[in-house]
């Protein structure tokens, strides 16, 4: 892919450097990212699986693509072989495609997994002399945007958690360690789960005081109770616990 030169580089990842927290761009954030980038840009890009080659979405903008890269390969195994790789394919940007991508709710849905009913990633749009305004690394968590001075995308970069300008990469420190290190280094992670647990739960009570469902039962069958459970590995029970503890 091609870059512009004399862009304001930002990036937008879906968690912190802690991996607790985790961040999206969804509803208006995401139908305004999507119409900013038709917008700017000529071309939309995105990956399919092969098994989903012949969905009905895809029969229906067929007029629209312009080009495709295979990158299919057999693998072979003791038990049997199977097929690996994507297939990119490039459409023009007209309404009918700026559409079908906000049927999608935020941008990273665009995940292959088997509840996404489009089953495709990555998008990736590009101006007109095929350089990239906006591309996503969606198995990574990350996407960016590339603006020139005479594109407008203040209204997107409003949202403080996309990063001008942003630091490099983390560098991990894959030299031995000695048991004290990993003591330490694990003890640490745990400082900062239950910081990250607690502040959930903070957030959490706050919301649930807004509502009529402040009760042990009720909170059973909560979305965000059941959503700190799965996320911190505790029990339900433990997590209504410890809201309810908050009160004193």
């Amino acid at each position: 892919m091609r870059y512009s030169e004399n862009t304001a580089k930002y990036r937008f990842r879906d968690t912190d450097d802690t991996g607790w927290d985790e961040y999206d761009i969804e509803g208006e954030d995401y139908r305004e990212l999507i119409d900013t980038c038709c917008q700017y840009c000529s071309i939309v890009s995105f990956d399919i699986y092969p098994q989903y080659e012949d969905a009905e979405y895809l029969i229906q903008i067929q007029k629209y693509m312009i080009k495709r890269e295979d990158t299919y390969r057999v693998v072979s195994e003791e038990f049997g072989s199977y097929i690996t790789g994507t297939d990119k394919r490039y459409y023009r940007v007209c309404s009918e495609m700026s559409d079908l991508l906000k049927k999608e709710k935020n941008i990273f849905s665009w995940l292959w997994e088997e509840n996404n009913p489009f089953h495709f990633e990555n998008l990736t749009f590009y101006r007109e002399d095929g350089t990239v305004f906006f591309e996503s690394i969606t198995h990574e968590g990350e996407c960016y945007l590339y603006a020139k001075e005479t594109e407008d995308v203040s209204k997107i970069v409003s949202n403080q958690l996309w990063e001008k300008n942003p630091k490099p990469p983390l560098q991990f420190d894959l030299t031995p360690k000695n048991e004290e290190w990993v003591l330490e280094y694990n003890k640490e992670l745990e400082r900062v789960r239950i910081e990250k647990y607690n502040q959930d739960l903070k957030l959490a009570k706050e919301k649930l005081e807004t509502t009529d469902c402040w009760n042990k039962l009720a909170l059973q069958s909560c979305p965000d109770i059941m959503k700190i459970a799965d996320k911190f590995g505790f029990h339900i029970d433990k997590v209504i616990d410890d809201i309810f503890a908050l009160q004193y």
